[in-house]
């Protein structure tokens, strides 16, 4: 986990708007960061949230603008789920509407509805962009793919400057592509905020790469171990405690048994990080468990994440399940986690070698599926 400290306001313009670099450090973030219902509610749903300010009366580079704090109050908790969550949201909302992209997202967004209707604002439209590097520079780079660009900048610039992000989006909106890519499991709950004038001229974006793993002290220096029901919680409380690493195997094998899988990926990563090579069968397992669509496979199959902490010892074990794979789905999966802890080329070399001796025609196709998949998407 990158625990950097680095709150990002950067730069994207498109058809007469600016997105822009404030002039100076903001308290966006630690306003939810440090209140309690705000937390609760995201780290017990395991959700993540982003906020699209418009037309606001302050200026929109001053920085006393606090506008994203509007919509706070509305979040009140407890939630059964995150969709129960939009639904209370929506109940209390003027003027705004909650949603997430699609019934399986995690992440939801609060958005003006004017601003959601508008063919003008930014994040409504659309861009093409390969790009890698910092989400600061990325945001940069959006701009030429929208229509009539300006940018312009404030002050010094701010910003997630060590996150690396891999893009490679075509003709999406600049909703997606500043959500989509980045590490969620790196990332504080509330992913980002933007600001945009009512007349849709000039609009930024600020992002939060800051975890504040302030959050989590009390529970780490309880004398108890914190169960994995509390996700995020007991990642972080239970690093430093050897007993924690069977309860989070018991907790992932026992969790993905049932119909509400909440909190299952914390688990993961945490075995992922102490290493846990005996977890290595129970993960592979579960290796097509979705947490959420995102365009970072990690992210989405945390699974994935967490064998790809484990180095090659988990390359035999992933060949083993490359040969027995149901799906193509699982195929892709395997050869992404073999190029993740052997190398891009070492995979396809390998990949090539097997498919060339094996002798049965169907475990032949699935490492030719998984050598085309790499050569496709490539890392």
């Amino acid at each position: 986990m990158n625990l950097c400290v680095h709150p990002l306001a950067v730069i994207i313009a498109a058809a007469g708007q600016v997105l822009t670099i404030p002039s100076e450090p903001d308290k966006t973030f630690g306003f939810f960061e440090q209140n309690p219902v705000f937390m609760e509610t995201a780290i017990q749903l395991d959700c993540y949230f982003a906020i699209e300010e418009w037309d606001t009366t302050l200026p929109v580079n001053g920085p006393q603008r606090a506008a994203y704090s509007r919509w706070f109050p509305a979040i009140k908790g407890p939630y059964k789920d995150v969709n129960g969550l939009v639904e209370s949201l929506n109940k209390a909302l003027i003027a705004a509407k909650a949603f997430r992209v699609s019934p399986d997202s995690n992440i939801v967004f609060i958005v003006r509805e004017q601003a959601l209707r508008d063919q003008r604002y930014v994040m409504n439209q659309k861009a093409s962009l390969k790009y890698n590097g910092t989400p600061s520079g990325c945001l940069k780079k959006i701009s030429p793919s929208l229509s009539v660009p300006r940018i312009v900048t404030f002050g010094v610039p701010q910003g997630d400057w060590k996150t690396q992000i891999a893009i490679d989006a075509i003709d999406l909106p600049v909703r997606s592509i500043v959500t989509d890519y980045l590490p969620l499991s790196q990332y504080p709950r509330l992913l980002w905020v933007s600001e945009t004038d009512g007349n849709f001229s000039e609009s930024w974006v600020r992002f939060n790469a800051r975890v504040n793993i302030d959050y989590f002290e009390k529970a780490r220096r309880a004398p108890e171990m914190t169960l994995f029901g509390r996700g995020e919680v007991a990642y972080y409380a239970n690093l430093h405690r050897p007993q924690a690493v069977a309860a989070a195997r018991d907790f992932v094998e026992t969790r993905m048994k049932e119909k509400d899988k909440t909190q299952v990926r914390w688990a993961m990563f945490f075995l992922g990080k102490k290493k846990d090579e005996a977890s290595i069968p129970l993960l592979l397992k579960h290796l097509d468990y979705l947490y959420t669509p995102s365009r970072v496979l990690e992210e989405a199959y945390p699974a994935l994440g967490a064998l790809s902490m484990l180095g090659t010892d988990v390359s035999v074990p992933a060949i083993d399940a490359l040969e027995l794979a149901e799906s193509d789905l699982r195929i892709h999966l395997l050869a992404r986690l073999i190029a993740n802890v052997e190398g891009q080329e070492a995979a396809l070399k390998a990949f090539r070698r097997l498919e060339n001796r094996a002798p049965d025609p169907e475990i032949k196709a699935r490492f030719k599926k998984a050598r085309a998949f790499l050569e496709k998407a490539g890392l």
